[in-house]
């Protein structure tokens, strides 16, 4: 269900938040947000290609 996506979302970040080292902790979830943005709303097919 695509309502769930947001929730999958916010929990990788947290994930990667409480796995990383304070000094690293912005750059890599700045890092996990332009990825999610760029890839989950950029649009993608069931084979992850790529749609626009």
């Amino acid at each position: 269900m695509k309502d769930h996506a947001v929730h999958a979302a916010t929990y990788a970040v947290k994930a990667i938040f409480y796995d990383t080292l304070m000094e690293e902790q912005e750059r890599r979830v700045l890092e996990e947000r332009t990825w999610q943005y760029q890839y989950l709303l950029g649009g993608c097919n069931d084979h992850g290609e790529r749609t626009r």
